[in-house]
């Protein structure tokens, strides 16, 4: 399948820059205004799991519906203000109400990773740029966490970083589609099939990740070298898959992970670069997911975060699974790289003639 994008006026220089910045933004202040709700209240203990749990079923389950609505009226520079807004919202409520932080902050989330997504994901016909989107996050994610459990949020640092998410969005141009004519998988069945095995893959993965990286914990520096590793992957993955294909790249670092996480379960360091490989397939999946659904990028923007809360809920929940460590990991590895190698066969045999989608800009 080709994709043709036709662009004017869009410099891919200044808006990946500006979405991938304002993504560690927007996780940070979410993740500093949830957390550090346990230092502004008087929580018990399953309070404050509780509203942790509800942000990100807000911040990861929204995003299937909002990434449809979004197909739907083309407007993603929308839905990214929408969402720094909305998280702007949530500092303002920090004091006054914990449940709306959740709504307000979770809501957001979703609204710009979604408009962000969408600008990652139609901007070029690469794939480095949904890595340089989605990579940033972990390292937002991981300051917020850390901010959050050691202060109380002043309201002004984060009000005036907010400000500046708001105005770069504001005066980036971003793509928007205009009479999408596309050929797709004409047979629901099957493409049903493909989408659920590059679902399952990354929930499977997901879940991989949050017990590989259990051989770190109540250890300091894993707090930065962790989503270090998670975000490099997710640019290397696009970075490399522009140079050599999804397929190979996404079955070369499952397989290579499988084999540092599996055959070198005791070790950190293995660990370390196994999550590193494992992370670049994100940006392969979201690409792979949104060329089966082609001409909606929110909606598989959109399934793959859900997918991804899908396989980190026995880490959120902290469910215990019977189930020794490296077993559940090997056995993760195996069925996430089946799953893909399946999907992605069976796509290629099935996809029909070129996908033609013409793209403008508009302010």
């Amino acid at each position: 399948m080709q994709n043709v994008f036709r662009i004017k006026f869009l410099s891919e220089k200044q808006l990946v820059p500006i979405i991938a910045i304002t993504h560690a933004i927007i996780d940070m202040c979410c993740a500093v205004f949830v957390v550090s709700l346990i230092n502004i209240y008087p929580l018990k203990n399953d309070e404050y799991i509780s509203k942790i749990i509800i942000y990100n079923v807000l911040a990861f389950g929204l995003q299937p519906l909002v990434g449809y609505m979004a197909d739907r009226f083309l407007n993603a520079k929308l839905y990214t203000l929408l969402g720094c807004v909305l998280t702007c919202a949530a500092l303002f409520l920090l004091f006054v109400s914990p449940w709306m932080v959740v709504l307000f902050a979770g809501t957001g989330n979703a609204l710009f990773h979604i408009g962000g997504g969408i600008a990652a994901l139609t901007i070029r016909k690469r794939i480095a740029p949904s890595g340089w989107f989605v990579a940033p996050g972990a390292l937002g994610l991981a300051s917020g966490i850390y901010l959050g459990r050691m202060y109380v949020p002043s309201i002004w640092p984060y009000m005036i970083l907010l400000v500046f998410t708001v105005i770069g969005i504001g005066a980036v141009k971003f793509p928007v589609k205009k009479n999408v004519g596309y050929n797709k998988i004409k047979n629901l069945n099957m493409l049903c099939l493909i989408a659920g095995l590059l679902l399952i893959s990354v929930a499977v993965r997901s879940f991989v990740g949050f017990q590989s990286g259990g051989l770190w914990k109540g250890n300091r520096i894993a707090l930065w070298l962790i989503p270090v590793s998670i975000a490099s992957g997710k640019v290397l993955g696009g970075i490399i898959a522009d140079w050599i294909g999804l397929f190979k790249t996404g079955i070369a670092a499952l397989i290579v992970s499988f084999i540092l996480l599996s055959v070198f379960p005791s070790n950190r360091w293995a660990s370390l670069c196994g999550l590193m490989l494992l992370q670049m397939t994100m940006p392969v999946t979201l690409v792979a997911l949104s060329k089966v659904i082609p001409g909606k990028p929110g909606t598989a923007f959109g399934l793959c975060c859900l997918a991804l809360i899908i396989g980190a809920v026995p880490a959120i929940t902290s469910i215990r699974l019977n189930i020794r460590n490296e077993i559940a990991v090997s056995a993760g590895l195996v069925i996430s790289t089946i799953a893909f190698y399946i999907a992605l066969n069976i796509f290629e045999k099935n996809q029909n003639e070129n996908t033609m989608v013409e793209v403008v800009a508009t302010v």
